[in-house]
């Protein structure tokens, strides 16, 4: 596969099109592209709850598909899909990061219990969490058993992921530390991990070769901010 190139990117956040967040169903793309598979990630919510745009773009589809209502955003070489969305919103308007698009619906294979959120650059699907993953909220400190030996943590990745509360899992390494607010302009300190990135392990059976190297953590630089306009 040809590789991205970069060219600066004027968005600096990306925001959770729902809150609070939880994600139920992770990003499982297909071997092949006619292959079933889940091409987004699944997050928690109820008929009638908002559903805001996750970062600065213009619509490009707000019509139903198969009975099921869909919200296309276009953020340069980026497109996000919400879900089941009853559209507050019309093609070829303009939207800022956070702002109501319209409120979940029913229909569709996650209605009445969740939002499906999909990322595409052209073709290729990529795992929101990647993006939306920046900006986590909280620190968790690591659980210390008595006597000082580590607790034994279950991986995030193996659990239905409810622990993705836009949060922080901490490492299986690495001192305690109190809980804090984290700063979001800053990465976290070594000793911690996004929860998010948990899951994408256990997904790392489904590379994604225009990518590069991982969007977290290369200082200063985020793969997604500088993808290249199409």
């Amino acid at each position: 596969m040809t590789p991205l190139l970069f060219a600066p990117l004027a968005i600096t956040f990306w925001v959770w099109p729902v809150s609070p967040v939880a994600v139920v169903s992770g990003f499982d793309p297909p071997a092949q592209v006619w292959s079933a598979g889940h091409r987004g990630i699944d997050l928690a919510a109820t008929t009638g709850q908002e559903v805001r745009a996750i970062g600065p773009g213009s619509v490009t589809f707000a019509h139903s598909v198969a009975g099921r209502p869909v919200i296309s955003i276009r953020h340069g070489a980026l497109r996000s899909t919400y879900e089941p969305v009853r559209a507050l919103v019309s093609p070829g308007e303009n939207v800022r990061a956070g702002q109501l698009l319209g409120w979940v619906a029913t229909g569709g294979h996650c209605a009445d219990r969740c939002l499906h959120l999909g990322i595409k650059s052209g073709t290729d699907y990529l795992n929101p969490l990647l993006l939306l993953s920046r900006r986590p909220a909280v620190l968790k400190p690591n659980r210390l058993r008595l006597g000082g030996a580590p607790a034994r943590m279950t991986s995030a990745a193996a659990l239905p992921i409810h622990g993705c509360i836009a949060g922080w899992s901490p490492s299986s390494h690495g001192p305690r530390a109190p809980a804090q607010r984290a700063d979001p302009r800053r990465p976290p300190a070594r000793e911690w991990r996004p929860c998010a990135l948990n899951h994408v392990e256990r997904a790392s059976a489904h590379p994604q070769p225009k990518l590069g190297a991982p969007p977290w953590f290369a200082p200063r630089v985020d793969p997604f901010d500088r993808l290249a306009r199409q």
